[in-house]
């Protein structure tokens, strides 16, 4: 059970790391198995950081698909949109740049905020798992009119 507890840890870590990321235009999900490997390979020492270990690349290439769901899921495509693969790089430099300077007190208010964050996100997905459950029950029961937010 201890260790079980330990990995939905490291989960919540990478997630919190790839929601930080997603907020500095970098999407974990959209690179390609060889992509993120680079990726996580050229900022290894973020990472490292963000989980508060000494983890290889290979093995936060892992977490990080695990996070997601599926490798298919993660594999996906950025859209069209999105910045370019170089241009996440330059900004994952630059907030690995930005949080070794940071202070212990400032590191901690981080911290702090991305576990916010976290809260906030799973406080959000159990509101949808409990609406789509409502949905669900209706739609095999056929049941109308239920509220479903627009």
């Amino acid at each position: 059970m201890g260790d079980q507890s330990a990995f939905e840890r490291r989960l919540a870590r990478v997630r919190a790391c790839r929601l930080d990321l997603l907020t500095e235009g970098v999407n974990l999900r959209a690179p390609d198995a060889a992509g993120l490997l680079d990726l996580v390979t050229e900022h290894l020492e973020y990472f490292q950081a963000m989980l508060g270990d000494d983890s290889g690349a290979h093995e936060i290439v892992a977490l990080v698909r695990h996070e997601c769901g599926s490798s298919s899921r993660c594999s996906r495509a950025a859209p069209a949109s999105r910045a370019t693969p170089d241009d996440g790089c330059e900004r994952l430099a630059r907030r690995r740049a930005q949080v070794a300077r940071m202070t212990l007190d400032e590191l901690r208010a981080w911290a702090g905020e991305l576990k916010r964050r976290a809260a906030d996100d799973e406080q959000d997905l159990a509101v949808l798992r409990e609406r789509l459950s409502q949905f669900a029950t209706a739609a095999a029961t056929g049941i109308a009119g239920v509220w479903w937010p627009g």
